[in-house]
Order: C-alpha cells, then structure tokens, then sequence
C-alpha cells in the first residue's frame, strides 16, 4: 500500500459579502515533526498576500491587482495498477510504494516525456530486479498442477489423447 506524503486536513473559511474564502488550511506532512504531541506531523498554512502591477495594452494608465491564495496545489493520484493505461504529461512519484521493479517501471511508464518525472523516494534496498520468493513458489505450484494434469489425462483420458484431431 502506498504511503501518504502529505493529507489535507481542513479549510477554515471567512465570509465576506456571503462568499466564502479559504483562509487558512491545516496539512498533515509526514516527513515534518513538531512538539505537538496530538498531531506531530500539522501545519497551519495561511494565505499569501501578493501584488500586481500592469497596463492594458495602449495604454499608459497602470493598474494594481491583490491575489489572497493558499500555497496548496490541487493533484489527484493513481495507484501502480490504476495507472496502467495512462498517458500523464507530468507526474510526481513515490516509488517508495513498489514492491517490484514491474511496479516501479508500471509507474514510470506512464508518464508521455522524462521531464515531467518528480520523484519522491527512490528505495535502493526494496525495488529488486529479481522475481519474488513468493512469485518463484507461486511459479513451482503452477509447474507441479501442470505436470499432474499431464499424468492424470495420460491415465484417465487415454481415448481422447489417442484420438488424431487436427
């Protein structure tokens, strides 16, 4: 199961004019800690103020512009499997979440062009470029029913084996 980098907790809201505004939100960030004994990993991320300063073209009158946003961009995700089929133009991968080279490779496959790649964790120690044990026994099982079914058709199903069907 893939893990959670960063879960977005809550959004305060003010209302001005009965329109409602973001203000502040609260994340969840797995990689920072606080004393908080509570919620170790929350931040509070208030709005950012910026200004703007243009002129409409042919025009020698300026103009100022104020933008109140939260430093939050909106994504979605996709886990290994769902993104199979997928073409993305840009992507930000965790790749701490593979098991297996195959998911590792599923994962970056679908991404159009390499600089749209973002890679969050890149575990050395877990992504092996070798099948599984369990993948390996899993294989040896399906050899033995194979090898079984053989005899038993050999044994029990003579007349049809015998039969000449093109």
């Amino acid at each position: 199961m893939a893990q959670k980098v960063h879960i977005l907790i809550s959004v305060k809201y003010e209302v001005r004019d009965d329109k409602r505004y973001a203000v502040s939100v609260d994340v969840d960030f797995k990689a920072y800690n606080n004393s908080n004994n509570i919620n170790p990993h929350r931040v509070t991320l208030a709005t950012i103020t910026g200004k703007a300063v243009f002129r409409l073209p042919g025009s020698p009158k300026k103009y100022y512009a104020t933008r109140h946003q939260i430093p939050v961009i909106p994504g979605f995700a996709y886990t290994a499997h769902n993104s199979q089929g997928r073409s993305l133009n840009a992507g930000c991968i965790d790749l701490d979440s593979c098991n297996s080279i195959a998911c590792a490779y599923v994962m970056l496959s679908c991404l159009r062009r390499t600089e749209g790649i973002s890679i969050l964790r890149l575990p050395f120690n877990r992504i092996h470029n070798h099948t599984s044990q369990a993948v390996r026994n899993e294989l040896k099982h399906l050899e033995i029913l194979a090898e079984t079914t053989k005899l038993y058709a050999k044994e029990n199903l003579e007349w049809f084996c015998s039969l000449n069907m093109v």
